[in-house]
């Protein structure tokens, strides 16, 4: 494996002089740059962090411009993410542009079904306090906690209260730690994998160990909720569970962390922490705001958590 030494210039350089000519014909007369300056660096980089994280992979230079009207046909950036699915998927991301770096880990765009189990653990006084709490920690350690790929809501969803103690959560459709960093010369160096690295630990059960909670209570699945193919375990230790891995349906029985299917995108990966979800989100699911199944009863609330912050979420 080569060693990372930093993000070249040059890649900078690259996007900027695409941004002023975004056609096939520069890109051709420049592809050798790209695969110098873009690619290779990146996927030094990439087989750094996918020795502890998982498989990593890169987003694919092109545009989808079938449902666009800009027609641009490349990125203005490079990146890449450990997740392939655009709605109800969880990972870790990854962005290089000429702004500099976006990174962080959780999930962008909750599936209605997530969206209901989120919500009403948000709502219920126990888990509620625990998530406002959580929140504060990350923060208080440069980890901040953002609302995902869409805008918040700009009222409180149906079933809820607009003077709740948690309407600002409530109003969420995702749920992220991202951290932002305007490009800096610490970015041509190694002390870029260190900065990465540090973000996407912080944001694991590993990196939150001191909180002390019921980080080992066991839940139920939710109501209604059949177990899909695969889950996240979210109880610190549990073998492939604890960093990036699956845990298998036969050997789910730590959390109700479920990930039910919903729509892949069809590049493979995941929309940009900073755009809204691509054709996906709008073509193969209902508006999470006005379609969400109801919440469920106050007694199965402290049961009903989602897997969809997983990492952060130990002691749900």
């Amino acid at each position: 494996m080569s060693t990372f030494q930093g993000l070249p210039r040059g890649l900078f350089e690259f996007f900027t002089e695409l941004q002023a000519d975004n056609s096939k014909a520069f890109w051709q007369a420049n592809k050798h740059r790209y695969d110098h300056d873009v690619r290779t660096p990146l996927r030094t980089l990439l087989d750094h962090l996918s020795d502890e994280f998982g498989a990593l992979r890169m987003f694919r230079p092109n545009r989808d411009v079938r449902f666009s009207k800009d027609k641009s046909p490349y990125k203005l950036w490079t990146g890449a993410t450990s997740e392939a699915q655009a709605i109800g998927g969880i990972g870790y991301y990854l962005e290089v542009s000429t702004k500099g770096i976006v990174t962080g880990y959780g999930a962008m765009l909750m599936t209605s079904e997530q969206l209901c189990r989120y919500r009403a653990a948000i709502d219920a006084p126990k888990s509620g306090a625990e998530f406002e709490r959580l929140v504060g920690y990350l923060a208080a350690h440069s980890l901040p906690v953002s609302h995902g790929a869409e805008d918040p809501l700009k009222t409180a969803p149906r079933g809820y209260s607009t003077d709740h103690p948690r309407i600002d959560y409530l109003r969420w459709k995702g749920a992220a730690v991202v951290q932002e960093w305007p490009r800096s010369e610490w970015m041509h160096t190694p002390k870029g994998l260190d900065m990465i690295h540090s973000v996407w630990a912080g944001a694991e059960p590993s990196g939150l160990g001191s909180i002390p909670t019921s980080q080992h209570q066991r839940l139920s699945p939710c109501p209604n909720t059949q177990l899909p193919r695969a889950g996240w375990a979210i109880c610190r230790g549990q073998g492939r569970g604890n960093r990036g891995g699956f845990q298998s349906k036969e050997t789910f029985s730590c959390s109700s962390a479920l990930l039910p299917d919903s729509g892949a995108d069809p590049d493979g990966a995941p929309p940009r922490w900073t755009d809204h979800v691509r054709r996906s989100a709008t073509t193969k699911r209902r508006r999470s705001d006005s379609l969400s199944p109801s919440p469920p009863s106050h007694q199965n609330r402290h049961q009903v958590m989602s897997g969809v912050l997983v990492r952060l979420q130990l002691w749900m």
